[in-house]
């Protein structure tokens, strides 16, 4: 599963409700500094406010 997949399945799970394409481009903007899957779940917790 690629690092990006791993963000939208992260933040599916977090913020139900959101739109895919917002989910899409969220994950495509944080997958370009995400360098290991270690690290998915720490930038996840970075965008939390703005997907509120």
């Amino acid at each position: 599963m690629s690092i990006k997949e791993q963000i939208i399945d992260q933040i599916k799970t977090k913020f139900t409700g959101v739109e895919p394409s917002i989910l899409s481009r969220v994950a495509e903007k944080l997958s370009a500094s995400v360098t290991s899957s270690d690290n998915v779940s720490t930038a996840v917790a970075g965008v939390t406010a703005l997907l509120l």
